[in-house]
């Protein structure tokens, strides 16, 4: 087994904070700010991002490679069983086909020169006979018909079932690629998180008393996406999420002079 993973995160943050007062208690009077009153605020707003991607590939040994082989060809061989019927007779039909199927191409195919049709005409004799062929003669008959089935043009039928029959009676080339990553498997999955944070308070006194708020907002959002490969097919799954806070705290007092300070508070959270 052969596995290859990495990982990498980062994250960034900023924060700005501003802070204002005015007023006072021997200020002057003016339309916008009574004399006697005083006003605070400050507001803090904290903004986080971060981001975090991981990437696995793995490639069985060769002897996975052989487990799952032996694993199509049992799979395949108890389909076979489970159709029933007379084995030989639907391997007599198979055979047909494939003789009748193969010689009306090599006929028609003329890019093969006389001796090579008078060579795989003799293939298809043994074939015919019920002859078991060498495998180097497979070999060459596969590697020669595939090239003039895909010269018929045959319609995607037919041209399947026909490598089908060329898969048993001969022995096709694999196709280009099929071996370097057979059984790969590959993830890679992304996340990226944004985190908003604004705080702020305020205060207003006066003679008669004072009043404070503050408040405190936040939203998260996260979103992503993962995908995995592995045998020719490919899942891919994306995330998406938010969340929002409110709260908000409000309190008043007031005093009078020469009498006892009352005060009332409130809190409002959403």
């Amino acid at each position: 087994m052969l596995a290859i993973a990495g990982s990498s995160a980062s994250a960034t943050s900023l924060t700005a904070a501003l802070a204002a007062t005015g007023g006072g208690a021997g200020a002057s009077a003016t339309r916008d700010q009574p004399a006697g009153r005083r006003t605070a605020a400050a507001i803090e707003v904290s903004v986080t991002r971060s981001t975090a991607t991981t990437l696995a590939i793995a490639t069985p040994n060769p002897r996975d490679t052989l487990a799952g082989g032996l694993k199509s060809l049992d799979a395949s061989l108890d389909h076979l069983l489970a159709k029933g019927g007379d084995a030989s007779g639907s391997d007599k039909l198979d055979r047909l086909q494939f003789l009748l199927d193969s010689l009306q191409m090599i006929l028609k195919d003329r890019d093969l020169s006389s001796s090579d049709k008078i060579a795989m005409l003799g293939y298809l004799a043994d074939v015919a006979g019920g002859k078991e062929p060498a495998d180097g003669a497979k070999a060459a008959f596969g590697a020669a018909m595939s090239k003039v089935a895909d010269r018929a043009n045959l319609p995607p039928d037919r041209a399947a079932d026909y490598r089908g029959l060329l898969g048993t009676f001969a022995a096709p080339p694999e196709p280009a690629g099929a071996t370097s990553g057979a059984g790969a498997a590959a993830t890679i999955s992304r996340a990226e998180s944004l985190s908003i944070s604004i705080k702020g308070a305020f205060e207003v006194v006066t003679d008669q008393g004072s009043v404070t708020a503050d408040f405190e907002f936040t939203q998260e959002m996260v979103a992503g996406f993962s995908a995995a490969i592995g045998d020719g097919a490919a899942e891919v799954a994306t995330l998406s999420a938010a969340r929002s806070t409110l709260s908000f705290h409000l309190s008043a007092n007031s005093a009078y002079r020469g009498g006892p300070g009352a005060g009332s508070s409130c809190d409002r959270a959403a």
